[in-house]
């Protein structure tokens, strides 16, 4: 099995990404496992995730960041790390929840229910690292290095452009680097 975000909306509903539920056993509802491993997580920021909100883009760097932290946290470290990045998201989709009130955005109900899943997720697994459990942690990253980019491109990316108008009455531009030339450096 593998591990997926749970609670994520099918595209149908216009706002999440696709369906995405954990896997699970019995009824002792045992998380299923990936067999990612740290090698396997490439995630590094690339100008692809800019928004041209710069709070926001501040935020996503932060998120890149402390993921990938974690992602190569000792064992030792692990539960420090999964508190730090959990406290970087928190702050973050609170702050997005903030400007999604504030500024009446109107998809704020199915974009704050994702932000409230992925919540859920790292809480359970917070859970499980206190109980000593850490062998399904890559799976759950790597979950979540496939869960952002398009997370980014849609929703945050619509908030990004409702934000900028409603501030500054035009939408963000943003100037990237190719792909290639970022690889490059």
């Amino acid at each position: 099995m593998e591990w997926k975000l749970s609670g994520i909306s099918p595209p149908a509903s216009g706002c999440g990404l696709g369906q995405a539920k954990q896997g699970r056993q019995g009824r002792q509802g045992r998380i299923g496992m990936n067999a990612a491993t740290v090698a396997e997580i490439d995630f590094p920021w690339t100008d692809q995730y800019l928004l041209g909100f710069s709070p926001m883009d501040a935020h996503h760097r932060e998120f890149v960041d402390t993921l990938n932290a974690l992602a190569t946290a000792a064992q030792d470290d692990v539960l420090t790390m999964l508190d730090k990045f959990i406290e970087a998201t928190e702050e973050h989709f609170h702050q997005e929840n903030d400007w999604m009130v504030k500024h009446a955005f109107p998809p704020r109900d199915c974009h704050m229910a994702e932000h409230q899943a992925v919540l859920r997720t790292l809480y359970e697994a917070r859970g499980m690292v206190v109980m000593g459990r850490t062998d399904f942690l890559l799976g759950m990253i790597k979950a979540l290095t496939e869960w952002f980019p398009g997370h980014a491109d849609h929703l945050d990316s619509a908030l990004a452009q409702w934000m900028t108008k409603k501030t500054h009455g035009g939408i963000p531009v943003v100037l990237k680097r190719l792909a290639r030339e970022q690889t490059a450096e």
